[in-house]
């Protein structure tokens, strides 16, 4: 299975086009053959918005997230991802590459990520090619929890378990990568409590052994080979 032939989604806003073409000459030097744009969920258009929580059903929001509310760019992070993981539902696309549009690359990126993703064992859910590692890992691929949605392949499984965990969730929804990475570590806390427990879903993370240092303090971000870039700032919240 070649990572580069895969079918390839970028979430990019209609108002930042210059984004868009960044991420476009950038994943053509990586490598990637098959990429389309995703319009993303604008939380800074009511109509779009609204009509976006409609189409997942208007699932309670978590009450203890007040920025989810306070910074709406959460909530379009959030449906935009949710879109995606209904259209390979919808479609039965078997694996997609997803990647948010200031997405920076390992300098090494065309060397080892042939041979990390030949590596990855083909079971995951999720794979993370990037992340903020809230663990501690001797590991090239190695699973723990982690940060950050702006570089992962999904297989059709995956986002059928996705679409369950995050809209059906007690509670309400809340943060994308905040929702993700709480059901892994209430995973790890019931394993270390020696319960039995299965994976909420299945997911690995790559580990490049360094960190993209990023002025603004995005640098804890930068794991694994690929990275987000400041230079763009965040649709999500202020930083």
């Amino acid at each position: 299975m070649d990572l580069f032939e895969l079918p390839c989604r970028v979430i990019n806003l209609e108002r930042n086009p210059e984004r868009w073409g960044v991420c476009q000459v950038r994943l053509q030097e990586a490598g990637f053959k098959h990429v389309e744009r995703v319009v993303a969920v604008d939380a800074l258009n009511p109509t779009m918005l609204a009509q976006a929580w409609e189409d997942v059903g208007r699932p309670p929001f978590a009450e203890w997230d007040k920025e989810f509310i306070s910074y709406p760019g959460k909530q379009g992070c959030f449906l935009s991802h949710v879109k995606i993981w209904k259209e390979m539902v919808e479609k039965q696309i078997d694996m997609l590459v997803v990647f948010e549009d200031d997405v920076l690359f390992h300098k090494d990126w065309s060397t080892l990520a042939p041979q990390y993703f030949a590596n990855t064992p083909k079971d995951f859910d999720v794979l993370y090619m990037g992340a903020q590692f809230e663990f501690n890992s001797t590991h090239h691929i190695d699973r723990g929890p982690v940060f950050c949605t702006h570089a992962m392949v999904i297989r059709l499984a995956g986002a059928k378990r996705l679409l369950q965990l995050v809209l059906e969730k007690p509670g309400g929804v809340y943060t994308i990568d905040c929702m993700l990475i709480d059901y892994m570590k209430d995973y790890y806390h019931r394993v270390r409590l020696n319960r039995e427990t299965p994976l909420p879903f299945v997911w690995y993370v790559w580990n490049g052994f360094c960190r993209v240092e990023m002025p603004k303090g995005w640098t804890k971000r930068n794991c694994g080979l690929v990275y987000q870039d400041e230079v763009f700032g965040s649709e999500v919240r202020p930083w």
